[in-house]
């Protein structure tokens, strides 16, 4: 396998994405090596996770507990909700654009979904894919947010 340059591997997110793809996908991550992808790739999962955690955070902001907390100036308070929130976002990101591989759907386990007859072409479209699927979960988060 050929080497991963960790100083280009830029935050959290995406060393947990490289060691994820170590484990569960050696051939796609070899390809992404290979055809110079991988750290594009790799600075994506990191701005999308980083946007939706932000997003996250920041609508728990708005919410009654918050400003409940924030009018009294219950600083603990207001640091548990923005914690909580903040782990649930990593929570949900990491499920879904972190540790899983393309198209895997919910009812597949992935360690039954068999990526030895996917060609290249198409793990990288299912990887497009996602990315289209993560575009529109924020946006109906930021929806979310501007209709509160």
């Amino acid at each position: 396998m050929s080497k991963i340059e960790m100083t280009k591997v830029n935050g959290k997110y995406a060393e947990l994405r490289v060691k994820f793809l170590e484990e569960h996908a050696p051939d796609m991550l070899e390809a992404m090596i290979n055809d110079g992808s991988l750290y594009e790739h790799l600075d994506f999962v990191q701005s999308l996770v980083n946007q939706y955690i932000d997003k996250y955070v920041d609508k728990s902001k708005q919410s009654a507990p918050y400003k409940k907390a924030e009018s009294e100036c219950d600083l603990a308070e207001m640091n548990n909700i923005i914690t909580t929130a903040q782990i649930i976002a990593e929570t949900d990101a990491g499920a879904e654009w972190i540790y899983t591989l393309p198209d895997a759907d919910d009812e597949t386990a992935e360690e039954d979904k068999s990526y030895d007859d996917m060609s290249y072409d198409e793990a990288v479209l299912d990887i497009y894919n996602d990315i289209s699927k993560a575009k529109s979960a924020i946006s109906e988060l930021e929806e979310e947010s501007e209709e509160e």
